[in-house]
């Protein structure tokens, strides 16, 4: 859908290209889970089969070859050569693949489609990384990926709240870049159309799957290829069309059975708050099973409490990417400015290492330097990255280490905060519809009168994630005492 959205006077500030690349890296990592799932669920033959293919495939960046011949749990989508893969990838594959897109995920691609997506985002998020270099060149932003192109890949690959989110950042930007309000919503209101019109085609997809599901005796198979075509096909067609419609339908209810279990692990009956099984699905898939399995691990290592997949898994996901976007835009800005963040023999091993994980979709408390055998702990991950400005030109570091300390102790501290829940039952006709909770920052005296009644009020201290951004904090605090 064409909406003639125009970024331009947007595009002039920083915070709002950081903003933007922060969305296309959430939609590579989908991307790249939707790979990884697919591949981990494969068959055993056909696993091996395309093991044995992909080493032998020519790549011509090694490090993506290696991360995927290993095995490794995520990889940056991004580049060319993945693209490429999956557009060379075995028949049994791509096959494979195209209904993971389109049954497991009510995405209209296939995997060609998926590459073209991914090749769009790496070319605009390539001009975003070097924008001012190339502004000042009075270089013009590809023509071949418009704003429009961008939106709705977005809207199409991110959760329908984030393409909410991604609106609310352009309508701030927008009015912050000192637009008139009629000029604001000449930006918006044709954003917000695609991000609608790519929602609607995930729904109409959707429904298409749902449709899948319902069984076709072979005379409604004959009547509609006889309607579309204007002739009667033959009992052999027919016979084996609905062979073919017989096989997508069991196929598609494994797939939901094994989801279900999935939804039920999560969220028993009674669990509140709770997502319904579709919307626990997208998030599911959007986030990853080995990523999700990489947080379970982190977060039992804090309690042995319980986890739940709303107060612990997706805000501990949340939080990663967002202290992953600060750094990754901290170190970009250092780069223009002439620092070799990726040379470790002029700056060490730490800062590359730290800014690859990054870069390739990693963990910022999963980074394990060259010649080092476990991860660098928070506090040794910030104090390595503030010994960057020690091969810079700039005058004032100080700033520079205050910004990039005060920007993470801002992703952490909304980690530190209560929800509270109504205990009260949900409707009997539909388990799932609550009121949403309260967010309490502070918990003063007339806080905890409105919510004495423990009868009534049930509070989540989120106890995992609490000890994880708390321990942050802390580290933080000691290298900002020690630095600043």
């Amino acid at each position: 859908m064409e909406g003639g959205v125009d970024f331009g006077p947007l595009l002039a500030r920083p915070a709002f290209r950081s903003d933007l690349l922060y969305f296309i890296r959430l939609a590579g990592n989908y991307a790249a889970s939707i790979f990884a799932d697919v591949r981990n669920r494969a068959p055993t033959k056909h696993r091996r089969a395309f093991d044995d293919w992909l080493a032998s495939h020519q790549c011509n960046d090694a490090m993506l070859k290696t991360e995927l011949t290993d095995h490794r749990k995520w990889f940056d989508a991004h580049k060319r050569d993945f693209t490429n893969i999956l557009e060379d990838m075995p028949h049994y594959m791509r096959d494979r693949l195209t209904r993971a897109l389109q049954y497991d995920h009510a995405l209209t691609l296939d995997h060609r489609g998926l590459s073209k997506c991914l090749d769009d985002l790496r070319e605009y998020r390539h001009w975003l990384e070097h924008a001012e270099e190339r502004i000042d060149k009075g270089e013009k932003r590809p023509q071949n990926v418009t704003d429009d192109r961008l939106l709705h890949i977005l809207g199409l690959m991110l959760l329908p709240f984030m393409g909410n989110h991604l609106l609310g950042r352009i309508r701030h930007h927008a009015g912050r870049s000192g637009l008139r309000a009629h000029d604001v919503q000449n930006i918006a209101a044709p954003a917000k159309a695609i991000l609608d019109s790519a929602l609607t085609d995930r729904r109409e997809a959707s429904k298409f799957i749902n449709g899948l599901k319902r069984r076709v005796d072979n005379d409604t198979i004959r009547r509609r290829i006889t309607t579309r075509y204007g002739n009667a096909p033959s009992d052999q067609a027919v016979h084996r069309i609905a062979r073919e419609d017989a096989k997508k339908r069991r196929d598609l209810e494994d797939r939901k059975s094994a989801l279900l279990d999935l939804h039920r692990r999560y969220f028993a009956e009674g669990h509140w708050p709770r997502y319904n099984y579709e919307n626990f699905l997208i998030r599911f898939g959007f986030i990853g099973r080995a990523r999700i399995a990489a947080m379970e691990n982190l977060l039992r290592n804090r309690s042995d409490e319980p986890l739940d997949f709303i107060l612990h898994i997706e805000p501990l996901f949340m939080l990663s990417m967002d202290i992953a976007l600060i750094i990754h835009c901290w170190l970009a800005a250092l780069e223009e400015r002439g620092v070799p963040i990726r040379n470790m023999k002029q700056i060490g091993p730490r800062v590359p290492a730290i800014r690859n994980a990054i870069s390739h979709g990693g963990w910022v408390w999963d980074v394990i330097p060259k010649g080092e055998n476990a991860p660098l702990p928070f506090g040794e991950v910030l104090t390595a990255l503030l010994t960057a400005l020690d091969h810079s030109a700039v005058n004032d570091k100080a700033r520079w280490k205050n910004d990039l300390l005060t920007a993470i102790e801002g992703a952490l501290r909304p980690m530190q905060w209560s929800r509270v829940h109504d205990r009260s039952p949900p409707p009997a006709d539909d388990p799932n519809r609550m009121p949403p909770g309260f967010t309490v920052k502070r918990w003063d005296a007339a806080t905890r009168t409105r919510f004495a009644d423990r009868t009534r009020w049930h509070i989540e201290k989120r106890q995992p994630l609490r000890r994880i951004a708390a321990a942050w904090m802390r580290e933080l605090a000691k290298v900002r005492s020690e630095t600043i």
